[in-house]
């Protein structure tokens, strides 16, 4: 096993196999797969679409010219990919112009209200929180997600959504925000005030869900 197979950085891996070494592909994809599998995962209805989705991610990593240096841009690298085949993907499913779709706007739950997410989870605050995440927009949704399912730092956020470093924390809390108004729609009631849940449910709620996860 080479000094590449070993140290296992993907950033590394990519390079290695860009170079000819096809005896690092597997260690790639054991890293990179099931990263992507939970980037479709609440943003799909349909395991095939899944599926799909997550093979042009991979063919798009191989294809890319780029060659990352360092882990954080590798992983911008790929949810830079695959946030660009999400929305390539939303565009040609539901029909939708290049120009009439405003991801800063529109939501999944708009595009396909009566589909629930492919997430597993029993009723309550955990399926609110996710059901929120799909009724705040697609911007929001990949940002978030990127941040609680994903656990992506700054600079990795800022390379895959090519945003300033400097912007990302402004427009986390900025889209925060907007998630718990979701949530405490989603959990409000009759004779129950709408509250908004603290930032310390959320990470639990994230948490409950990434285990969930592949």
């Amino acid at each position: 096993m080479s000094d590449v197979e070993t140290d296992q950085e993907p950033h590394a891996l990519l390079a290695a196999w860009k170079g000819g070494d096809e005896s690092v592909a597997r260690f790639l994809v054991e890293l990179t797969y099931p990263q992507l599998v939970r980037f479709f995962r609440n943003k799909v209805t349909h395991a095939p679409d899944e599926d799909d989705l997550v093979q042009q991610c991979m063919l798009a990593i191989i294809a890319s010219p780029a060659t990352p240096d360092r882990r954080e841009v590798f992983w911008g690298l790929v949810y830079g990919i695959a946030r660009n085949v999400l929305r390539q993907h939303v565009r040609q499913k539901h029909k939708r112009a290049r120009e009439e779709l405003d991801f800063d706007v529109v939501c999944i739950h708009d595009l396909a209200p009566r589909s629930l997410s492919s997430l597993a989870v029993r009723g309550g605050e955990v399926r609110a929180f996710i059901e929120a995440l799909r009724r705040v927009s697609i911007a929001d949704q990949t940002l978030l997600e990127l941040r609680f399912f994903q656990g992506l730092t700054a600079v990795e956020i800022s390379e895959a959504l090519e945003i300033p470093r400097g912007s990302v924390q402004r427009r986390l809390d900025a889209s925060v925000e907007r998630l718990r108004q979701r949530i405490a729609e989603q959990t409000g009631g009759v004779g129950r005030p709408r509250s908004l849940p603290p930032l310390d449910a959320l990470n639990a709620w994230a948490a409950e869900v990434r285990a969930r996860m592949p």
